[in-house]
């Protein structure tokens, strides 16, 4: 009889902290509508251009969203906001992929509904960056998104930055 409450017990307990570890992962995997992910990315190349070409080395980088986006991004869903500082020497980083919903700040960064939104901290010899899909093409994905840019000259390139998306 001891031994059988023991084991009931046992099991009893096992059970509530599966049902408690399971509760937590479902609610992370649905957050409240509005609610905002924030992040970093970077990442620094050396770059040699074709002979002859005035831009011509590309680089991109994936970021993984910590948790599934509530809506699948594509190209038209991801965007970058220069709040670009010069840490000495460099050329200001170049684009034309904004949008008026990217009110944040380096300190703060923001996102409208079901947009992420990239706020460039520092860079040299970047031009062109834009946010993309993680998939090509037209493709969307809930799982991330690229941050891309082009070198303007051979030598060092980089982007440093800071991102936010919020849930529709």
């Amino acid at each position: 009889m001891k031994r059988t409450l023991v084991v009931t017990v046992g099991a009893g307990l096992i059970a509530a902290a599966l049902a408690i570890g399971l509760g937590r992962e479902t609610a992370q995997a649905a957050p409240a509508p509005g609610s905002l992910l924030r992040g970093a990315v970077g990442a620094d190349f050396d770059s040699q251009l074709p002979p002859g070409s005035l831009v011509g080395a590309d680089f991109g980088v994936d970021v993984s969203l910590s948790q599934r986006a509530g809506n699948a991004l594509g190209d038209d869903d991801v965007y970058i906001k220069l709040s670009w500082t010069d840490g000495g020497g460099q050329t200001i980083p170049t684009t034309s992929d904004t949008n008026a919903g990217c009110t944040g700040t380096l300190v703060n960064p923001t996102a409208p509904r079901g947009k992420v939104c990239i706020y460039i901290a520092g860079g040299d010899n970047a031009a062109n960056v834009s946010g993309y899909s993680v998939r090509p093409g037209t493709g969307e994905s809930r799982y991330g998104f690229k941050l891309k840019w082009d070198a303007m000259h051979n030598g060092d390139t980089f982007i440093d930055a800071v991102w936010a998306y919020r849930y529709p």
